[in-house]
Protein backbone atom coordinates (compact mmCIF):
# COMPACT_ATOMS: atom_id res chain seq x y z
CA UNK A 1 0.00 0.00 0.00
CA UNK A 2 3.11 2.18 0.45
CA UNK A 3 3.49 4.44 -3.41
CA UNK A 4 5.17 7.50 -3.37
CA UNK A 5 3.55 10.89 -2.76
CA UNK A 6 4.95 13.75 -4.99
CA UNK A 7 5.34 17.11 -3.28
CA UNK A 8 5.92 19.48 -6.13
CA UNK A 9 7.20 23.30 -5.23
CA UNK A 10 9.62 25.63 -6.85
CA UNK A 11 12.51 27.93 -6.12
CA UNK A 12 14.11 31.16 -7.54
CA UNK A 13 17.29 32.32 -8.77
CA UNK A 14 19.57 34.60 -10.46
CA UNK A 15 19.64 31.66 -13.06
CA UNK A 16 15.77 31.72 -13.13
CA UNK A 17 12.99 29.12 -11.39
CA UNK A 18 13.25 25.51 -10.74
CA UNK A 19 11.18 22.95 -9.48
CA UNK A 20 11.35 20.56 -6.23
CA UNK A 21 9.82 17.61 -6.15
CA UNK A 22 9.75 15.66 -2.99
CA UNK A 23 8.68 12.20 -2.83
CA UNK A 24 7.25 10.02 -0.26
CA UNK A 25 5.36 10.01 3.22
CA UNK A 26 7.03 13.02 5.04
CA UNK A 27 6.06 11.62 8.65
CA UNK A 28 4.75 9.02 10.36
CA UNK A 29 1.13 9.21 12.15
CA UNK A 30 0.52 10.54 15.20
CA UNK A 31 0.06 8.00 18.43
CA UNK A 32 -3.67 7.01 18.96
CA UNK A 33 -5.62 7.60 21.81
CA UNK A 34 -7.19 4.50 23.25
CA UNK A 35 -10.35 3.02 24.93
CA UNK A 36 -10.76 -0.48 26.96
CA UNK A 37 -13.96 -1.43 27.98
CA UNK A 38 -13.52 -4.53 30.73
CA UNK A 39 -16.16 -7.52 31.10
CA UNK A 40 -15.37 -10.62 32.80
CA UNK A 41 -14.63 -12.62 29.72
CA UNK A 42 -13.46 -9.92 27.26
CA UNK A 43 -12.25 -6.81 26.61
CA UNK A 44 -13.02 -4.32 23.74
CA UNK A 45 -10.49 -2.32 22.09
CA UNK A 46 -10.96 1.12 20.66
CA UNK A 47 -9.11 3.51 19.81
CA UNK A 48 -9.14 6.89 17.59
CA UNK A 49 -6.22 7.93 14.98
CA UNK A 50 -4.36 11.33 15.72
CA UNK A 51 -4.39 14.08 13.62
CA UNK A 52 -0.78 15.20 13.80
CA UNK A 53 1.63 13.77 11.25
CA UNK A 54 1.01 11.99 8.04
CA UNK A 55 -2.53 9.53 8.36
CA UNK A 56 -1.69 6.35 9.07
CA UNK A 57 -2.69 3.28 6.45
CA UNK A 58 -3.32 0.45 9.09
CA UNK A 59 -3.55 -0.20 12.62
CA UNK A 60 -1.48 -3.11 14.30
CA UNK A 61 -3.90 -4.36 17.78
CA UNK A 62 -2.01 -6.67 19.96
CA UNK A 63 -3.52 -8.42 22.97
CA UNK A 64 -0.77 -10.35 25.20
CA UNK A 65 -1.32 -12.17 28.36
CA UNK A 66 -1.98 -15.52 30.13
CA UNK A 67 -1.51 -17.63 27.31
CA UNK A 68 -2.72 -15.19 24.48
CA UNK A 69 -0.67 -13.34 22.24
CA UNK A 70 -2.71 -12.44 18.97
CA UNK A 71 -2.38 -9.73 17.10
CA UNK A 72 -4.86 -7.84 14.46
CA UNK A 73 -4.67 -5.77 11.60
CA UNK A 74 -6.99 -3.26 10.51
CA UNK A 75 -7.11 -1.50 7.26
CA UNK A 76 -7.42 2.60 7.59
CA UNK A 77 -10.95 3.66 7.00
CA UNK A 78 -12.54 0.95 8.80
CA UNK A 79 -13.88 0.56 12.09
CA UNK A 80 -11.84 1.51 15.13
CA UNK A 81 -13.12 -1.02 17.21
CA UNK A 82 -12.03 -5.08 18.28
CA UNK A 83 -13.61 -7.07 20.97
CA UNK A 84 -11.51 -9.99 22.39
CA UNK A 85 -13.38 -12.83 24.16
CA UNK A 86 -12.51 -16.11 25.61
CA UNK A 87 -9.80 -14.16 27.69
CA UNK A 88 -9.26 -15.38 31.84
CA UNK A 89 -11.09 -13.01 34.45
CA UNK A 90 -9.59 -11.18 36.87
CA UNK A 91 -6.53 -11.47 34.80
CA UNK A 92 -3.87 -8.76 33.45
CA UNK A 93 -3.60 -8.11 29.58
CA UNK A 94 -1.45 -6.16 27.72
CA UNK A 95 -2.99 -4.14 25.07
CA UNK A 96 -0.68 -2.20 22.24
CA UNK A 97 -2.44 -0.18 18.95
CA UNK A 98 0.16 1.14 16.65
CA UNK A 99 -0.60 3.00 13.86
CA UNK A 100 1.33 2.64 10.78
CA UNK A 101 2.45 4.47 7.11
CA UNK A 102 5.19 4.21 4.95
CA UNK A 103 7.32 6.65 6.95
CA UNK A 104 7.08 4.98 10.17
CA UNK A 105 4.52 4.06 12.90
CA UNK A 106 4.00 4.86 16.51
CA UNK A 107 1.90 2.61 19.36
CA UNK A 108 0.26 3.56 22.50
CA UNK A 109 0.54 0.50 25.10
CA UNK A 110 -1.47 -0.06 28.57
CA UNK A 111 -2.40 -2.92 30.65
CA UNK A 112 -6.01 -3.79 32.24
CA UNK A 113 -6.98 -6.36 34.30
CA UNK A 114 -10.23 -8.51 32.95
CA UNK A 115 -13.22 -7.99 35.64
CA UNK A 116 -13.63 -10.43 38.17
CA UNK A 117 -16.50 -13.09 38.21
CA UNK A 118 -19.25 -12.31 40.39
CA UNK A 119 -20.47 -14.61 43.60
CA UNK A 120 -22.38 -17.83 42.58
CA UNK A 121 -25.15 -19.24 44.49
CA UNK A 122 -26.42 -15.95 46.37
CA UNK A 123 -28.95 -16.60 48.97
CA UNK A 124 -30.27 -14.41 52.20
CA UNK A 125 -32.30 -15.12 54.98
CA UNK A 126 -34.53 -13.18 57.13
CA UNK A 127 -34.34 -13.82 60.49
CA UNK A 128 -35.92 -12.87 64.02
CA UNK A 129 -38.60 -11.06 62.13
CA UNK A 130 -40.38 -8.49 64.37
CA UNK A 131 -38.28 -9.39 66.96
CA UNK A 132 -35.25 -7.47 68.69
CA UNK A 133 -32.90 -9.94 67.14
CA UNK A 134 -33.61 -9.58 63.83
CA UNK A 135 -31.02 -10.24 61.44
CA UNK A 136 -30.69 -10.30 57.40
CA UNK A 137 -27.90 -12.75 56.37
CA UNK A 138 -26.25 -12.89 53.14
CA UNK A 139 -24.81 -16.33 51.89
CA UNK A 140 -23.09 -16.85 48.45
CA UNK A 141 -20.52 -18.81 47.11
CA UNK A 142 -16.81 -17.65 46.40
CA UNK A 143 -15.69 -17.67 42.70
CA UNK A 144 -11.46 -17.48 42.81
CA UNK A 145 -8.65 -17.23 45.21
CA UNK A 146 -9.95 -16.13 48.81
CA UNK A 147 -6.78 -14.15 49.45
CA UNK A 148 -7.17 -11.89 46.71
CA UNK A 149 -11.00 -10.61 46.91
CA UNK A 150 -13.24 -8.16 48.78
CA UNK A 151 -16.86 -8.39 48.32
CA UNK A 152 -19.19 -5.38 47.83
CA UNK A 153 -23.01 -6.19 49.70
CA UNK A 154 -25.63 -3.72 49.00
CA UNK A 155 -29.07 -4.26 50.12
CA UNK A 156 -32.07 -1.56 48.65
CA UNK A 157 -35.25 -0.76 49.74
CA UNK A 158 -38.14 -1.04 47.33
CA UNK A 159 -37.64 2.08 45.81
CA UNK A 160 -33.93 0.66 45.41
CA UNK A 161 -32.10 3.13 47.29
CA UNK A 162 -29.71 1.56 49.65
CA UNK A 163 -29.35 1.50 52.96
CA UNK A 164 -26.48 -1.21 53.17
CA UNK A 165 -23.18 -0.78 50.91
CA UNK A 166 -20.54 -2.34 52.41
CA UNK A 167 -17.05 -3.81 51.61
CA UNK A 168 -16.53 -7.42 53.35
CA UNK A 169 -13.41 -9.71 53.18
CA UNK A 170 -14.41 -13.39 53.01
CA UNK A 171 -11.38 -16.38 53.96
CA UNK A 172 -13.78 -19.57 53.44
CA UNK A 173 -15.41 -21.11 49.53
CA UNK A 174 -18.77 -19.99 51.24
CA UNK A 175 -19.17 -16.88 52.28
CA UNK A 176 -22.07 -14.81 55.11
CA UNK A 177 -22.65 -11.27 55.95
CA UNK A 178 -25.26 -10.70 58.81
CA UNK A 179 -26.97 -7.25 58.48
CA UNK A 180 -28.47 -6.48 61.85
CA UNK A 181 -31.91 -5.12 61.15
CA UNK A 182 -32.57 -3.98 64.75
CA UNK A 183 -31.33 -0.57 63.80
CA UNK A 184 -33.14 0.07 60.22
CA UNK A 185 -36.65 0.79 60.34
CA UNK A 186 -37.08 0.52 56.51
CA UNK A 187 -40.36 -1.83 55.39
CA UNK A 188 -40.13 -4.69 53.15
CA UNK A 189 -39.24 -5.78 50.50
CA UNK A 190 -35.84 -5.77 49.81
CA UNK A 191 -33.48 -6.46 47.54
CA UNK A 192 -29.63 -7.57 48.18
CA UNK A 193 -27.19 -8.27 46.02
CA UNK A 194 -23.50 -9.04 45.85
CA UNK A 195 -20.01 -8.16 43.64
CA UNK A 196 -16.87 -9.17 43.50
CA UNK A 197 -13.92 -7.10 44.01
CA UNK A 198 -9.90 -8.04 43.03
CA UNK A 199 -6.94 -5.62 41.74
CA UNK A 200 -9.15 -2.45 41.80
CA UNK A 201 -11.77 -4.07 39.86
CA UNK A 202 -15.54 -4.81 40.98
CA UNK A 203 -17.44 -7.31 38.94
CA UNK A 204 -20.88 -6.90 37.62
CA UNK A 205 -23.64 -7.65 40.23
CA UNK A 206 -24.69 -10.60 41.42
CA UNK A 207 -28.67 -11.21 39.96
CA UNK A 208 -30.66 -9.60 42.50
CA UNK A 209 -32.63 -11.83 44.87
CA UNK A 210 -36.33 -9.68 46.32
CA UNK A 211 -38.08 -10.73 49.36
CA UNK A 212 -41.53 -11.10 49.75
CA UNK A 213 -43.80 -8.26 50.87
CA UNK A 214 -43.69 -9.44 54.44
CA UNK A 215 -39.75 -10.12 54.32
CA UNK A 216 -40.93 -13.85 55.83
CA UNK A 217 -38.62 -15.09 52.37
CA UNK A 218 -36.73 -14.21 49.09
CA UNK A 219 -36.84 -15.19 45.43
CA UNK A 220 -33.99 -17.24 45.03
CA UNK A 221 -31.57 -16.50 41.70
CA UNK A 222 -30.40 -19.43 39.47
CA UNK A 223 -27.05 -20.98 40.57
CA UNK A 224 -26.57 -20.63 37.18
CA UNK A 225 -27.17 -17.49 35.09
CA UNK A 226 -26.02 -15.62 32.25
CA UNK A 227 -25.05 -12.26 32.59
CA UNK A 228 -25.61 -10.18 29.07
CA UNK A 229 -25.27 -6.66 28.55
CA UNK A 230 -25.15 -5.48 24.80
CA UNK A 231 -22.07 -8.16 25.11
CA UNK A 232 -21.36 -11.22 27.73
CA UNK A 233 -19.58 -10.05 30.70
CA UNK A 234 -19.55 -13.34 32.69
CA UNK A 235 -21.30 -16.82 32.92
CA UNK A 236 -21.90 -18.14 36.54
CA UNK A 237 -20.11 -21.37 36.99
CA UNK A 238 -21.64 -24.26 38.63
Amino acid sequence: QCQNVDVVGSSMSILGTSSIVVSGFRTAPGTPSINIEKYCNALSVGWVPSSIGDPAISFDVHIQGHGTDQVVTVDEGTSYDLYFSGLESNTLYSITVTAINCAGSNKVNTTVYTLPIPPNNLHAVHVGIGTNSARLVMIWTQMGAPSNQWYNLRASDNSGSPFVNINSSCTGSTCYYIIDMTTISIPPPYTVEVATISNGQMSPYSQPLKSAASSSSFLYASSAALYNTAKITCIFLD
